[in-house]
């Protein structure tokens, strides 16, 4: 019919569907005399456009169609009848290509904008994104891993789990719930943004509803991972029920009008919230139901508070303030709040401070870069037991290991640090640079088997935290060892050695 096919699927009920026209798909039904059905016609924007790139699920319920513009359209099939879904966003340009998993349950799509993207097909959230050096041309799943071709004639065979969680803007805070199965970030421009890392690739779960809010940096889980909660920048937390499909409706509390929210932080029995009042001179202290609603309990005052954190008895809440001083508040009465030490005469002003898992030993880190570790056991007289002053710039988040082993800490340097605790070296081990700008959170994820960082690149990426992980995923990785004439002639002089 005069059609210039840009691509060609089999659908449901004997039909084939062809892309090429201008805003259509077109139809035929293979019976006897091929007929032609009625197009699946869609509109972009103010803009005609061609359908260019078609994929069906193997179940031939679903048909994706890939045009030139910046979106995927979608459709679910039933015979020879057909009802629009929502599209897919996020494409910076053309996609190419489309193809399914086995298994119907992954979407890939090929785009100009130099990056492969992996979508869940049911929900249409965004898995993961790959990101190339030339426009991609082609894509697919072979055992488990996605394998795309470039404009540049180059086939790339992918890691079948990607260590890079791309948000679209700069990750302020994270936070992830006592087990480390959710990992939840706060965004410059995108919102809070949610994941599942119980499978072998995080599963992106569909962003928290946030209203047209703006956001601010604070963001926590709750321990027991029933809640989340967020902030705004006009002095509103809200608060959204979580279950394994993502975040509900969420309640909100007016905790102070007007102002900024700096932090918040949940006790280890996810019965209290402290927020904090960004500059200004309170922290706010909630009792939080098992969906999250809050009450107010009291107020706390604190000059210029930079953080709060819990002990893990819940017992204690440690407050950084701008008077190079860390206040220690015994909240086991949380109705009554009482001042029990405070931790004093610190070089310079304490930027974040963070509770071990199994003790009331507290990090804290400063603006210049040090970090010290204190026995706040007696808050009325806290010791000193260890300083660290690896970090070139101000250290922004500190996080313990599940087993208070490791040390990590992240800053203005941005660098990932990270020290051993069970012995006397005071020297950082590891000094990673993931190449992300300023590294402005950092998570122990999955049990504390990974490391995850958010950066001002809008990246999350994540490390495997333990070498025996690290050791087999390398190996796993590396595809077909060199030969022995192969290592001769790339590896002049130096003696073959198979580390796996």
């Amino acid at each position: 019919d005069g059609i210039a096919a840009k691509a060609v699927a089999f659908g449901p009920a004997d039909t084939v569907l062809v892309a090429g026209q201008v805003d259509a798909v077109a139809r035929w039904t293979l019976s006897a005399t091929p007929q032609r059905l009625p197009d699946l016609t869609f509109a972009y924007d103010t803009t005609h456009v061609i359908s260019q790139a078609l994929a069906v699920s193997p179940d031939g319920r679903q048909l994706a169609v890939g045009i030139a513009g910046r979106r995927v359209l979608r459709w679910t099939l039933d015979g020879t009848a057909a009802a629009p879904l929502a599209p897919l966003l996020g494409f910076e340009s053309w996609t190419n290509d489309l193809a399914y998993s086995a298994d119907g349950r992954t979407l890939l799509a090929a785009n100009s904008d130099q990056n492969a993207y992996i979508f869940d097909a049911a929900s249409g959230s965004l898995q993961q994104t790959l990101g190339g050096a030339t426009l991609v041309t082609g894509v697919e799943l072979v055992s488990g891993r996605p394998v795309t071709t470039g404009a540049d004639g180059t086939l790339r065979v992918w890691q079948a789990r990607n260590p890079v969680l791309r948000t679209g803007s700069t990750v302020y805070a994270m936070t992830t719930d006592a087990a480390g199965r959710y990992l939840a970030a706060s965004t410059l421009y995108d919102g809070l943004n949610l994941w599942d890392t119980s499978t072998d690739q995080p599963t992106r779960l569909p962003d928290p509803a946030i209203g047209g809010r703006s956001m601010s940096s604070a963001v926590a889980l709750a321990p027991n991972n029933t809640f989340l909660l967020g902030a705004t920048t006009d002095g509103t937390v809200l608060s959204w029920p979580l279950t394994a499909a993502g975040a509900g409706e969420p309640t909100m509390v007016a905790a102070f009008p007007g102002s900024y929210i700096g932090s918040v932080a949940v006790s280890p029995d996810s019965s209290l919230v402290a927020v904090l009042q960004y500059t200004g001179t309170q922290v706010a202290l909630y009792r939080a139901d098992p969906t999250g609603r809050l009450a107010l309990l009291a107020t706390l005052d604190t000059p210029t508070p930079q953080g709060v954190t819990f002990s893990p008895d819940g017992t204690l809440l440690a407050v950084p303030i701008a008077d190079r001083a860390v206040q220690l508040w015994d909240v086991s009465d949380p109705g009554v709040p009482k001042l029990a030490g405070t931790l004093e005469d610190l070089p310079s002003l304490p930027s974040t401070a963070a509770f071990a898992n199994h003790s009331r030993t507290l990090a804290v880190a400063t603006d210049t870069g040090a970090v010290t570790l204190w026995d706040v056991t007696d808050p009325a007289r806290p010791a000193q037991s260890k300083s660290y002053g690896d970090p070139h710039s101000a250290v922004y988040a500190l996080t313990f290991s599940p087993d208070d082993a490791t040390l990590a800490a992240v800053g203005g340097d941005k660098l990932v640090w990270a020290w051993h605790l069970d012995g006397a070296d005071t020297e950082a081990y590891l000094a990673l640079d993931g190449g992300m700008g300023r590294t402005n959170d950092v998570r122990f994820i999955r049990d504390g088997s990974e490391l995850a960082v958010g950066g001002d690149d809008g990246t999350v990426r994540t490390w495997l935290s333990r070498q025996g992980d690290a050791e087999q995923s390398l190996c796993s990785n590396r595809g077909a060892a060199l030969t022995g004439e192969e290592w001769a002639r790339y590896l002049p002089g130096v003696l073959a050695d198979d580390p796996c």
